[in-house]
């Protein structure tokens, strides 16, 4: 079991075995992924770009409060500049972000767990470019789901509820060594915080959801009805619904975790893909 010193990354053991306890668990999860994605360096790449972006839109807000104009102004063209660079992480046409730039060459579709973490890590916000509820981050959460339905035994037989995630598909880091990989915990938890924060911007502002080619497949998996073109408001009996499915599937995540989770609330680095059992 995880002692209060699990929430401080330089307390979580390397190998087999990082247990965290539910107490310390909303605080880890973020410090956790950031050191565990490492071990495989190639899903850090989107990663960085859209933590190192929000980071420079921060320091151009910071330079400015301060007064010095030639630091905002170099954060912000810097900005400017990895915005551009994250584009060529965008899949035509369906808009999805992919983890790292030509996938194929590693035998990978793109579909991987550092996205939702760039998310997280950055602290992007809102609809804005990257946040939670921009059309790019929801089209990629959908696809990058739908990529272990099918992988995990576990898993079969749910085409539209939550499942348990991994870093990506294609993974064959098992936990010791190199054989077939498995769903993480925190993989699975990190779907389901991007998806709370996509929730809390519905609900605080009470924004429109415009469906596009983009966000179309997202939402039409809590409403086969959605069509291109469709503006709903908070007026609209269907808004409401789709906000109440949000909010389902986002605990739905969590739901996973606890079914699989280990005496005690325990929970190691990854769920046996066929049992479910926490390994």
């Amino acid at each position: 079991m995880a002692s209060d010193k699990a929430s401080k990354p330089n307390a979580i053991p390397r190998r087999k075995s990082r247990r965290v306890s539910w107490g310390t668990l909303s605080l880890a999860v973020v410090a956790v992924l950031l050191y565990c994605i490492p071990q495989f360096p190639i899903t850090r790449t989107a990663l960085n770009s859209i933590v190192t972006d929000r980071v420079n839109h921060r320091g151009a807000a910071l330079a400015t409060k301060l007064g010095d104009t030639s630091a905002a102004q170099f954060y912000s063209a810097q900005a400017i500049q990895i915005e551009v660079e994250l584009q060529s992480f965008v899949s035509r046409p369906n808009g999805v972000v992919l983890a790292y730039k030509e996938p194929k060459q590693f035998n990978r579709t793109g579909l991987d767990a550092a996205v939702p973490l760039g998310v997280l890590v950055s602290g992007a916000q809102g609809a804005s470019a990257w946040g939670p509820a921009s059309d790019h981050i929801l089209a990629t959460l959908k696809a990058y789901v739908d990529s272990f339905r099918n992988e995990y035994k576990i898993n079969k037989g749910e085409k539209k509820r939550a499942v348990a995630t991994g870093r990506y598909a294609e993974d064959v880091y098992d936990g010791i060594g190199v054989s077939i990989g498995n769903p993480w915990y925190l993989t699975t938890l990190s779907v389901s915080h991007v998806i709370a924060r996509a929730l809390q911007y519905y609900t605080s502002t009470q924004s429109p959801i415009w469906i596009n080619h983009i966000n179309q497949p997202f939402w039409a998996q809590f409403d086969e009805k959605i069509h291109l073109g469709e503006v709903l408001t908070p007026r609209d009996k269907r808004w409401r619904r789709l906000i109440s499915e949000l909010a389902r599937w986002s605990e739905g995540f969590w739901q996973v975790v606890r079914k699989h989770q280990g005496v005690h609330g325990q929970l190691d680095e990854q769920i046996n893909r066929d049992t479910g059992l926490p390994q």
